[in-house]
């Protein structure tokens, strides 16, 4: 019972903690202690203070049952008589009370079981008299007793951090209990939540249909805490390897020894009376088992020796005591050393039979003070003559600074820092050393530097200090604690030295900085391997904070010959300033050492360094490993590899910053790198390069991605001095990079196979996916491979599918076929010369490189967009096959075939060999094919130019087909022999052009005489004046007129006014000095950073080879929105497109929207009307509407809405048709402002199309009159006023025996529909219904017969009820006969049945439905929101995975992890308002690790306890219990009505039903929701992400690079929920209350609430 002042049988705390406390000390195992524990903490907490053993209210069984907890400690204290004298007491008193059998038994079950609680004694004042003699005895008893803490003062809800309610350790975590449960994890608890535990085996699986009802390995229920337990007197004895009746003697005196600074070696015995004054007093005399209490701070002056025994030694208070180095240490002497400086305390022996001392330390701390004698930082030699060499000189071993704060020497010795041990500020080579042994660091154990120690090099010759740890062989087990600077200090030095021995991290090494002084300098802050050591960084292991110097191999892991491990789930992190790791494995050749990093490593800024490197070895990034949000400015990059080293990238690399490459493969002289990426790697979303293959390495990539890097995917590196290099690709995807994919520089034997995968949508110069320029290509044989190409697979090329080579750009077409492509030889491009020139001397080649080219089929097609531009004349391709070396064949034939004189050139390969080489080039013959230049115009055109009149026409030029020098004129003009020269008014282009006719056909074959009509014209040339083509030689070259080409002509609304120019105004050349009237426009200028103001460029169709020269017609056109042929205005369309964008400020009550609409654009009047660009944009000034100032327009809520890519060229040229390019559109706001002279606002180079200024006004009411005819009704009817604007819906119903014969709306029939809708209404209207007798007798309906059929609309379905013939009558939603129809659908709210599709009929729920034909009732639903206390904006990750990698679905969910999942799925106001490590519950303790969520949860009124006020938090959730939650959350007040099968009357009926009702649960196929079944994991997660509206529709919808788990495939039926609710992503919503995944995100850090 709790400390208080009644009388009786009182136990505190304190004397509960004494128990315990003596127990520990005098050596009891563990289990035993925790086995006390356990029984007195029930005891303790669940005894009332109502309750509690009085005078007037005795009861002997619950004294005895206390007694029997307690038995065996009295019979330590007290005789045995006395005892048996009390069994005879409490016996007698039984029967004198007159308690029966029965009595008995009630008692056992509703008194003592029901944690001691007290009742009334029965019988008279001399019984109770006698009763309370026995009292007394028991009292004083008691009180002699040193009973344990288990719990904190009354009131305080405190328990002992150490001891759980099952007698477990508290100081474990969770996960390692029964099976790894995670303390990452959440889980909640319910109201009085019915029943303690369930009793009935649990099943696993979504309660879908299609979900298996068992799942094998569910473990065991386990027995209800509410049933009734043995008798009182039938406890399981305290410890269960002893007799009960037996007394066992324990030594107390013999195993605990007692040091105080104000003790006495001499004259002191060790006791707590007379304790020793030094540590080396008491480990001497202590023996073996023995634990020695420090009562006291201890300055030390002699080491203390655990010798050949096992001791203890910790505080004796509640609070820590030090042990500290005093001021000349006493030297030690032993045979090997002699005299020496020795450690605070060495632990050893002198047999050879492996470990024979052990020392614990727990609860002390030991401080070096940064103290050291000697002034030598080296090992001291152990040779026996008490020196040591150094610097070739030898030395005292007195000099020799000491070894540590604890050593151990030989193997002989373990050393164990328990929780609250601590070694601080070591001063000489380390905080510890061992020489073989084991260090063991549990959690709470410590290896600090509390203060700021700038270690010393030590006198010339020293090496300096070693590190905190110094291992010589031996092992470092860390299952917890801490290495380095305390909380705002850092550790000069090192963590972890060594030399040889393993180590196993699974606590946290922290603010570690680097020193030159410490030995080997910097190389390895945190961890430094050598001599074959190992270490591994375990799953709990953590390394963060590590500064230090990029000089060298300067870095925070240095290893040597040695394997490195980081588990899944380590962390490192903030390594700052230089190198995180250096591997250097270069002596051995077998590669039998291993860097394995599997963990995370986050946040590191490596400057100048790069964050890895190595020097041979093997580096594997395994599958879960992440490096993210690190940089470097490294030459080498983030990932550095030289030498020999092999890597295998299995991991996720993303969010970094290296501008030379995430991983640098590289050989710098000793070998060439060897490594893969596999299929779970991700190389992603990283500043800089991705990869870069350089100096002889190779690398094959067989799955995984390269995406969204900012420059290139890969890059190959070709060399003649370093040959060899290689990229092989047999799968994974490189994408979307912001560079090339690839980019391969070839030379030196380099080589690039693509075998498989992906590559798309890298943004390479020019569209470029692959870039492979240089080399001499050389074909694969028998006798040896290929080279300096680029070997292409079938389709995995995606858009574009462009590959530049010497020769150009090669663009492979859809569906194409293998192929390698390089650069032919020199020779080869001689043969093509040679073979064009046997022909057609005068033909010349484009360029000086040929194509390489090996297909696979005999023809190949292709376009190539040559290196070096072609000539405007005729174009030809010439193509020759070579040996496979790259020479030319002798006597093979050169093939030459006309091509498009194109920007690309389409290229078709014919009567090949497959698997052959070809050389392939283009040439030039000597003759034009001049051709009309393609423009886009609008109507109209010659506004403003009086000589202009050519049919809105613009004016012609072939400078397409021509070749114009950079001055614009031809080279030279011939006519009928006569050279024509340029004159001062005139170039010889234009004397050119005077000779030629434009003739424009429309489509339809017929030709225009001018361009009113839209659309797309055919431009033919023909000679003027007589002329043919063999009269005129242009530039020395013959001339045809054979060529077309193409006029778009764009739609305008107001084409008179187009074509007369009074919709046209010429630009502005400064700001209007007054308000505008019509749209005016600006075209800006630039100016550079010193002031210099550059003047705009104009250019036709946005070409910059067409610049304008006369920009006095360049002028703006301001157009209607264009009037569909049937009158249609399509400026609806556009104004329900702005307001579906949800980019228009929000509509305030009793407004409506008012749009004023402008298509604008620039064009050149001069030029027919084509359309133009601004180089530097353009500035327009529009007028205010009516009724819009400037002084209103913010409170009108103004805005200037764009409409881009709507460029007037519907259904023209493969265009989309208006509707759907409206519905494509993607509206955007513009920035304006409101002055005086107009509404303003910018426009880019080419960014015109629609604007629309928006504002609201009052909103005005318009009526609609409805009627209907004899036979049926309208609803609703009579004049129906309607708000601007606004939607009515109308809904025609006949009466029996009569059909909807017509709907008229505005006097225009409709047809004979059952609903109409006027959408958007802005005029009054009229709707009129007629109805006509039903000739066919049944109404029309299903059949003849009463029929009601349920329409669901995607939620549960219903079988349709038939009473075969009869009318009947029900209650669709609860009816006794006919049972209760409430669909549920995952993520809705039932809304109700309505009687028609269109819902707007709905079935009241108290209405009685009489069924007299065929009826069909239709579900209403509204999307469920997420509740107001959740968090529904961010999709964090809520549970994760065990530490082997599986994250165990089907397995059971406890209510504490319940109720942390839904702690960190609370918004985050809530959660911080009502934030509290305060409750009710008596087993959740403030050391409990989900105390504070379920402390928070309860505050909310989420979860409770259960009836017997405990919460139970390890106890597994049940369904019930789960859906109770869940239901708590809900603010929206649905009420929910019962159709499971199985929850009626049931505690949580309500809220499962209520759940059910907001589409959160579903039951079984079988109609029952099993509500005391356990739940599993994935059941859970499959009801929280309904919860929270986190709902993948399919597997597309989720990212690459996601967390996977083995135990979780596609295919399960609970996938998608366990991967949302596993990965922490932004999303978008979707269609049908699904979402989809837009970025992985980083998981938020949840160990701030968590204990």
């Amino acid at each position: 019972m709790r400390g208080g002042s009644q009388t009786g049988a009182v136990i505190t705390s304190e004397m509960i903690r004494s128990y315990l406390e003596t127990l520990s000390r005098r050596g009891r195992s563990r289990n035993t202690v925790q086995m006390y524990g356990a029984k007195l903490r029930a005891f303790y907490h669940y005894l009332p203070s109502d309750k509690r053993v009085e005078e007037a209210k005795c009861n002997p069984w619950c004294l005895r049952k206390l007694y029997l907890a307690t038995r065996s400690e009295i019979e330590r204290n007290v005789r045995l008589p006395v005892e048996q004298a009390y069994e005879q007491i409490l016996d007698a008193e039984q029967l004198a009370a007159g308690w029966t059998e029965n009595e008995s038994n009630s008692i056992q079950k509703d008194v003592c079981d029901r944690y001691f609680l007290a009742e009334r004694c029965k019988g008279g004042e001399e019984m109770k008299k006698r009763i309370l003699s026995a009292l007394m005895v028991l009292c004083l008893l008691l009180t002699l007793l040193p009973v344990s803490t288990l719990a904190a003062e009354e009131g305080t809800g405190e328990s002992d951090p150490a001891i759980n309610q099952d007698g477990s350790d508290l100081r474990k975590d969770p996960a390692e209990e029964g099976g790894k449960q995670e303390a990452v994890e959440s889980g909640t608890a319910d109201e009085p939540d019915g029943p303690s535990a369930p009793n009935e085996p649990g099943t696993s699986g979504d309660p879908e249909e299609n979900e298996p009802t068992e799942v094998p390995g569910d473990p065991p229920q386990g027995p209800d805490p509410t049933a009734p337990t043995e008798p009182a007197g039938e406890l399981d004895p305290i410890e269960p390897a002893e007799d009960p009746g037996t007394v066992v003697e324990e030594p107390v005196a013999e195993n605990a020894v007692y040091v105080s600074a104000a003790g006495d070696d001499a004259d002191g015995t060790g006791t707590a009376d007379a304790p020793y004054a030094t540590l080396a007093k008491a480990a001497e005399a202590a023996p073996d088992g023995a634990t020695i209490y420090v009562m006291s701070d201890v300055e030390m002056n002699q080491m203390a020796w655990v010798w050949e025994k096992e001791l203890t030694i910790t505080s004796y208070g509640v609070d820590p005591v030090t042990l500290s180095r005093g001021e000349n240490f006493h030297t030690n002497a032993d045979p090997a050393r002699q005299h020496y400086n020795p450690a605070m305390i060495e632990v050893g022996g002198e047999t050879e039979q492996g470990t024979v001392s052990s020392l614990i330390l727990t609860h002390i701390i030991l401080d070096d003070m940064g103290k050291y004698e000697g002034e030598y930082f080296v090992q001291a030699d152990s040779e026996g003559d008490g020196e040591t060499t150094v610097s070739r000189s030898e030395v005292p071993n007195t000099s020799i600074v000491q070894d540590a704060i604890i050593a151990t020497y030989n193997g002989m010795g373990t050393i164990t820092l328990g929780d609250g041990a601590e070694l601080r500020n070591y001063g000489g080579m380390s905080a510890v050393r061992l020489s073989g042994g084991e260090l063991i660091m549990e959690e709470g154990s410590a290896i600090l530097d509390t203060t700021e120690n700038e270690r010393e090099k030590g006198a010339s010759g020293s090496f300096g200090p070693a590190g905190a740890v110094w291992l010589q062989g031996g092992i470092l087990t860390m299952n917890g604690g801490t290495i380095g600077g305390d909380k705002g200090v850092m550790m000069n030095g090192r963590a972890l030295y060594a030399d040889g021995g393993t180590a196993n991290i699974g606590g946290t090494i922290q603010n570690i900085h680097g020193t030159d002084a410490a030995w080997q300098g910097q190389n390895g802050v945190a961890v430094h391997l050598r001599s074959h050591g190992e270490a591994t960084l375990a799953s709990t292991g953590e390394i963060t904070n590590v500064t230090g110097t990029n000089a060298g191999n300067n870095c925070a892991i240095w290893t040597q010959f040695c394997n490195f491990t980081t588990k899944a789930g380590s962390k490192i992190s903030h390594v700052d300033g230089f190198q995180l790791l250096y591997f250097d494995d270069l002596d051995n050749n077998n590669y039998s050492h291993e860097v394995y990093l599997n963990g995370t490593i986050s946040e590191c800024a490596s400057g100048s360094a790069s964050l890895l490197r190595s020097w041979y070895g093997q580096i594997t990034f395994g599958p879960n490993s992440v490096i993210e949000n690190c940089s470097s400015s490294s030459a080498g990059g983030l990932i550095y590899s030289n030498n020999g080293s092999h890597y295998t990238f299995a991991g996720t690399i993303r969010d970094n910053t290296a501008s030379k490459g995430m991983i640098y493969l590289a050989n710098q002289g000793g070998g060439g790198v060897i490594a893969t990426i596999e299929e779970t790697a991700h190389i992603v979303d990283n500043k800089g390069l991705a990869v870069r293959v350089n100096n002889s390495s190779n690398l094959t990539m067989n799955g995984g991605e390269i995406a969204r890097n900012s420059s290139y995917g890969i890059q190959i590196s070709g060399k003649t001095d370093w040959t060899g290099v290689r990229f092989i690709m047999n799968g994974g995807k490189i994408c979307d990079n912001g560079s090339y994919g690839i980019y391969h520089t070839v030379a030196g034997k380099s080589l690039v196979e693509i075998n498989g995968g992906t590559i798309s949508g890298n943004k390479g110069s020019s569209g470029r996916q692959i870039s492979s320029s240089g080399g001499y290509a050389v074909a694969e044989t028998e006798e040896g491979a290929g080279y300096e190409y680029t070997h292409v697979s079938a389709d995995v090329m995606g858009e574009p599918r462009i590959i530049y080579v010497s020769a150009g750009k090669v663009e492979l077409p859809e569906g194409y076929a293998d192929v390698n492509l390089g650069r032919a030889t020199n020779e080869a491009v001689n043969t093509l010369k040679a073979g064009v020139a046997n022909e057609h001397a005068d033909w010349t080649p484009v360029g000086s490189s040929a194509l390489w080219v090996q297909p696979s089929a005999t023809e190949y097609s292709f376009e190539l967009d040559p290196t070096s531009s072609p000539k405007k004349t005729d174009l030809y391709v010439a193509y020759v096959q070579v040996n496979p070396d790259g020479s030319p064949i002798d006597g093979a034939e050169v093939a030459v075939e006309e091509v498009e004189n194109a920007e690309k050139v389409p290229i078709a390969l014919k009567d090949l060999t497959a698997g052959a080489p070809y050389a392939v080039m283009l040439f030039n013959n000597k003759e034009y094919t001049l051709a009309p230049d393609d423009i886009t115009i609008y109507t109209g055109g010659g506004q403003g130019e009086e000589n202009y009149d050519d049919g809105g026409f613009p004016k012609l030029t072939i400078n397409g087909s021509v070749d114009v020098k950079y001055t614009g004129d031809i080279t030279s003009l011939e006519i009928k022999g006569v050279t024509i020269p340029a004159t001062d008014d005139k170039t010889m282009l234009d004397q050119l052009l005077e000779n030629i006719e434009a003739v424009y056909t429309y489509e339809d074959g017929t030709v225009a005489t001018d361009d009113s009509k839209p659309g797309v014209y055919t431009v033919t040339l023909k000679w003027k004046n007589g002329l043919t083509n063999e009269d005129v030689r242009v530039n020395g070259n013959n001339v045809n007129l054979d060529g077309a080409g193409t006029l778009i002509v764009r739609h305008t609304q107001d084409i008179e006014e187009a074509q007369d120019g009074a919709n046209t105004y010429v630009l502005l050349t400064a700001e209007p000095t007054k308000a505008v009237i019509h749209a005016e426009a600006i075209a800006k200028t630039q100016t550079s950073s010193w002031g210099t103001v550059y003047q705009p460029s104009f250019y036709t169709n946005d070409n910059e080879d067409f610049e304008i020269e006369d920009i006095a017609g360049i002028q703006l056109l301001d157009d209607s929105l264009l009037i569909d042929d049937d009158g249609t205005d399509r400026q609806a369309l556009l104004e329900q497109k702005a307001e579906d964008s949800d980019l228009l400020n929000e509509l305030s009550d009793g407004k409506t929207y008012r749009y004023d609409f402008h298509y604008l654009d620039l064009v050149d009047a001069y030029n027919g009307n084509a359309w133009v660009s601004a180089s530097y944009g353009t500035t327009i000034y529009l007028p205010y509407p009516d009724g819009v100032t400037m002084d209103n327009a913010n409170d009108l809520d103004v805005q200037v809405i764009h409409f881009p890519g709507l460029h007037r060229e519907y259904g023209i040229a493969g265009q989309a048709e208006v509707t759907d390019a409206i519905e494509a559109c993607e509206p955007e706001v513009i920035t304006a402002e409101f002055d005086a002279n107009g509404i303003e606002f910018d426009v880019d180079r080419s960014g015109f199309s629609p604007f629309a200024v928006v504002w609201q006004e009052n909103a005005q009411t318009f009526t609609i009159t409805a009627s209907a005819g004899d036979g049926g009704s309208i609803s609703p009817r009579g004049s129906v006023a309607v708000a601007e604007g606004a939607d009515k819906i109308f809904t025609i119903t006949p009466n029996g025996g009569y059909t909807i014969a017509n709907v008229k709306v505005d006097e225009k029939s409709v047809g004979a529909v059952d609903s109409y809708t006027f959408t958007d209404v802005n005029a009054n209207h009229t709707i009129s219904a007629t109805f006509a007798r039903d000739s066919s007798g049944d109404g029309g309906g299903h059949d003849s017969d009463p029929y009601l059929r349920f329409d669901s609309n995607g939620g549960t379905r219903f079988d349709p009820i038939d009473e075969d013939g009869r009318s009947f009558s029900l209650n669709v939603y609860d009816d006794e006969e006919y049972g209760a129809h409430i669909p549920t659908r995952p993520g809705y709210r039932f809304t109700g049945w309505y009687k028609d599709s269109r819902l707007t009929i709905r079935v009241d729920e108290d209405e009685t439905l009489r069924v007299t034909s065929s009826v069909t009732l239709f579900a209403g639903w509204t999307e469920t929101s997420v509740p107001g206390m959740l968090n529904g904006d961010d999709h964090y990750a809520y549970i994760q995975g065990y530490s082997d990698g599986s994250v165990r679905p089907n397995a059971n969910i406890t209510r504490a992890q319940v109720a942390t999942i839904f702690f960190r799925l609370l918004d985050e106001n809530v959660r911080d308002d009502n934030l509290t490590t305060s409750n009710a519950f008596p087993d959740v303790n403030e050391d409990y690790w989900a105390n504070t969520a379920i402390s928070t949860m309860a505050r909310l009124g989420v979860i409770n306890g259960r009836n017997s006020g405990l919460f139970d938090p390890d106890a597994n959730i049940t369904r019930a219990e789960f859906a109770a939650i869940c239901a708590r959350f809900d603010d929206s007040g649905v009420a929910g009505v019962t159709t499971f099968t199985d929850t009626a009357d049931h505690w949580a009926e309500d809220e499962i039903s209520r759940a059910a009702a907001l589409g959160w649960i579903q039951g079984y196929s079988d109609g029952s929701f099993r509500p005391d079944q356990y739940i599993s994991r994935a059941q859970a997660v499959t009801m929280i992400n309904r919860v929270l509206n986190r709902i993948p529709e399919d597997e597309s919808d989720l990212l690459p690079g996601m967390n996977v788990w083995p135990d979780c495939n596609p295919g399960d039926w609970f996938y998608l929920a366990v991967q949302e609710a596993t990965n922490s992503h932004n999303f978008e919503h979707k269609a049908g209350n699904y979402e989809t995944w837009t970025k992985l995100m980083k998981n938020p850090d949840w160990t701030r609430y968590e204990n």
